[in-house]
């Protein structure tokens, strides 16, 4: 049977109680012993050593006022004869029945002590007594008979005869004298005897109520311990518990061993946790599938935002690989697969670890997206940058991977990745139909980032921002411009940067480039192209491999023998995706 903490906790104040009343109980009944010894004491035996007292005087004057009859009798003087001996034998016979009354009132005292069945257990010496009075009563009859036979004798002046039931008389009253004497001793000594083991009984009952007393405390306590034990474990087991979750780990469970509430409360604690769990084990598995920050919030579905969707500023990136079409007939299915599992994980870490969500990987590409709430506005183009860069660096070390991941060993592939990032308005929310759905971004800058991408076949770059990404994240990182870009379906030019390195960690070589490119981009847009053909040049001079100035030699030679527009502003217009 299960009970309740309530139902515990008054089980103890009953049993308290009960051991309580228990302890009274015996008190009483204890009491009441005491008080039956100290009755018999006080209402039987002391009484009794009273009225032997009393039997033993009536019959004290009765032997008196006998002897007085017998002298009365031997007097010579006929009148004071006459005068004595009614007074004497009136007194003789009252002291008589006083003996007779006395001895009569002591046994029906005891009888009815004998009778009482509350006192028959302390009245049993009692017993005794009745006996011997019984044989004195008898005694004294046949003393009383044989004083009356003297009494004649005397009258008829057979002294001689009377004389020797004189001597017989004295004997029996001697012998009357003694049993009576004893049993007055007896009366005493069984009166002392009671009073000695009442106060005995008193002081063992005042011991045994205390030692009953501090047993039923002790007892009380034990049990009160062992269900305020049974109590406190599983709370502190609880406890234990949560401190576990708290810290992370979603393994425990805790065993239920009642079905009181703190049962019922830890059983709800386990099922609890297995939500939990449950919960980490879909964010697991989706977080494979989906960026686990969205996974959070689709769980939790108190941000509105996330089924509703609304407009935010966000830096988007696209990366490639480029020539990936040529890769991929190269390889194996299989080799394919583990390459881009392999490519897509460097990407990935980069990205996630400065902050970015991974939107999709479409074939060889990567969408990825920066912004709150998963990253502070402030921060999100630097961040995206910091990525880009970083993931060019891992790609480079990944190459050394690539001949052992595709088992082309003697030719292997040649992995290189371009970049394109754009900052700026962008819808962003769960979008899809009611069976599938996709937490992403569209929009016009959405579109940006991806031409962004392409271009850099166009320009020899890896990496290609849009001025409001230059301009977010400028205090971050050193840029050089690039030109003026109007991307395949927009007539609106952006500047195009390309990120060269953080602002105390970019090469002195890449600074001085940008200084120089600088420069030839001016002289480029205002027409001079004997000097920014110079320019470019030089940096060649300083970077051999430089694309964009490769880019802008190439185009200054094509420039020169095309007529340009009087209005022309320098701006290039982008004529594929």
């Amino acid at each position: 049977m299960h009970f309740t903490i309530g139902a515990k906790i008054l089980g103890v104040a009953v049993m308290l109680v009960a051991l309580m009343i228990g302890l009274s109980i015996y008190s009483v009944i204890t009491v009441d012993r005491i008080e039956d010894r100290l009755a018999v004491a006080a209402d039987s035996l002391i009484p009794l050593v009273g009225k032997v007292a009393a039997i033993d005087a009536a019959a004290l004057e009765q032997e008196i006022i006998f002897t007085r009859l017998l002298r009365s009798q031997g007097t010579s003087q006929a009148s004071d004869l006459a005068r004595a001996t009614p007074d004497y034998l009136a007194q003789w016979q009252a002291y008589g029945t006083k003996v007779r009354s006395e001895i009569a009132a002591v046994r029906v005292q005891i009888a009815e002590f004998l009778r009482d069945d509350d006192h028959y257990e302390e009245a049993l010496p009692l017993h005794i007594f009745d006996r011997r009075f019984a044989d004195l009563e008898r005694e004294y009859d046949d003393m009383a008979v044989l004083a009356e036979r003297i009494l004649t004798l005397e009258a008829e002046n057979r002294s001689d005869i009377a004389e020797e039931l004189i001597v017989v008389l004295e004997a029996e009253e001697a012998q009357f004298d003694r049993k009576l004497s004893e049993i007055r001793e007896e009366a005493v000594a069984l009166a002392r005897n009671a009073t000695a083991r009442t106060a005995i009984q008193e002081h063992q009952a005042r011991l045994s109520t205390l030692g009953l007393t501090a047993a039923g405390a002790a007892l009380g306590l034990l049990i009160a311990l062992a269900i305020t034990r049974g109590i406190v474990r599983p709370v502190r087991q609880l406890l234990v518990g949560f401190e576990n979750v708290e810290a992370g780990d979603l393994t425990i469970e805790l065993s239920v061993k009642n079905r009181d509430e703190i049962g019922r409360l830890t059983a709800g604690f386990n099922h609890m946790v297995g939500e939990i769990r449950a919960k980490e084990e879909i964010k697991d598995t989706f977080g494979r599938y989906i960026d686990p920050r969205i996974v959070d919030k689709i769980i939790d579905q108190s941000d509105q935002s996330v089924m509703e969707g609304e407009r935010r500023d966000m830096t988007i990136y696209f990366s490639d690989l480029s020539g990936f079409t040529r890769i991929g007939e190269m390889l194996t299915a299989s080799a394919l697969v583990r390459l881009l599992n392999a490519y897509f994980t460097k990407m990935s870490g980069g990205i996630r670890e400065e902050g970015g969500i991974i939107d999709k990987f479409i074939g060889d590409a990567i969408m990825a997206y920066w912004g709150p709430p998963f990253v502070a506005q402030k921060d999100m183009a630097a961040a995206a940058c910091r990525a880009a860069l970083r993931n060019l660096a891992e790609l480079e070390a990944f190459s050394t991977d690539v001949p052992e991941i595709t088992g082309l060993r003697a030719q292997p592939p040649q992995l290189r990745c371009r970049i394109g990032l754009a900052t700026g308005p962008v819808v962003v929310g769960n979008i899809g139909s009611d069976t599938n759905k996709n937490y992403t971004v569209m929009g016009d800058t959405v579109n940006l980032g991806a031409r962004l991408e392409a271009a850099n076949k166009d320009y020899g770059t890896q990496i290609l921002v849009c001025a409001q990404t230059f301009h977010a994240a400028q205090t971050d990182l050193h840029f050089r411009e690039i030109d003026l870009l109007a991307v395949k379906g927009k007539s609106e030019a952006t500047a195009i940067y390309e990120p060269l390195g953080p602002i105390a960690a970019t090469a002195p070589d890449k600074l001085e480039l940008a200084s120089r490119f600088g420069q030839a981009l001016a002289a480029y847009r205002a027409q001079s192209w004997d000097e920014a053909e110079t320019l470019f040049s030089k940096c060649l001079k300083i970077m051999p491999d430089d694309g964009p100035s490769k880019t802008f030699l190439t185009r200054i030679e094509q420039l020169r023998h095309d007529p340009l527009p009087n209005h022309w502003d320098g701006v290039w217009h982008m004529q594929h995706k």
